[in-house]
């Protein structure tokens, strides 16, 4: 709306707060700096909203997957429980093969890399008429000093 508005207020500011990151292409966000002032908060989701990230997130699902070692059923009823940090490292080491010990020899493996294949012929054939896109304006980090929600400063 600001972009919009700037035309007829050239005083305009905004202040967006946890703007989504998908919103501006470059030459956009660039013309925005002078008027625009994004705040991201910690480790918010919403700004880190891209197609980028939601393929990288989907690809790290897949191969996490891949690394379970108990049936699917039993993750999935487990995973629902809160466990403290070191419960939760114990809970992976039980679950989880270490990376380099995924069996590749699996039918799922096998669809996985098939999937990673197409992916990337779409995505060298897409390239070209992609546009990477960026949160609007400036952009204030507000980082958690006491990793308790409560205290940010400005980063």
């Amino acid at each position: 709306l600001a972009t919009m508005m700037r035309h007829i207020y050239p005083r305009l500011r905004c202040f967006a707060f946890e703007p989504p990151g998908c919103v501006y292409d470059e030459a956009l966000c660039n013309f925005s700096e002078s008027f625009i002032t994004s705040f991201v908060r910690h480790d918010d989701i919403v700004p880190r909203l891209a197609p980028a990230n939601a393929d990288a997130l989907r690809d790290e699902f897949f191969e996490l997957l891949a690394r379970v070692k108990i049936p699917k059923f039993k993750l999935f009823r487990d995973i629902r429980d809160i466990v403290n940090d070191d419960d939760l490292s114990r809970r992976n080491l039980a679950v989880l093969r270490a990376t380099e010990s995924t069996p590749r020899d699996t039918q799922y493996y096998q669809q996985l890399l098939k999937f990673r294949n197409e992916r990337t012929e779409k995505d060298i054939s897409n390239r070209s008429t992609s546009t990477k896109l960026y949160i609007p304006g400036k952009i204030i980090h507000l980082c958690d000093v006491n990793g308790d929600g409560i205290f940010y400063i400005p980063y």
